[in-house]
């Protein structure tokens, strides 16, 4: 969950055994954690509510036609 500018910053980093994007520095990790909340938050609710979003049945049927045609046959839904 790091970036390329830490590796800069710390180029020891490239043979850690956490491994090259891993924060080693307690405020880093934070910073990371800090930006990535709302998307871990999206991920953990779309997971939880899932058989509220999640087509069932035919409509499931129906919905992978539609993407298989768009995908192979590039027709518009």
């Amino acid at each position: 969950m790091g970036s390329w500018l830490w590796v800069k910053k710390n180029p020891r980093q490239l043979f850690s055994r956490h491994g090259i994007f891993n924060p080693l520095i307690g405020h880093r990790l934070q910073r990371v954690l800090r930006r990535h909340l709302s998307w871990l938050d999206f991920l953990v609710r779309a997971a939880s509510g899932y058989r509220r979003w999640l087509p069932a049945g035919s409509a499931r049927a129906e919905h992978r036609q539609r993407a298989l045609d768009l995908w192979y046959r590039g027709t518009s839904p």
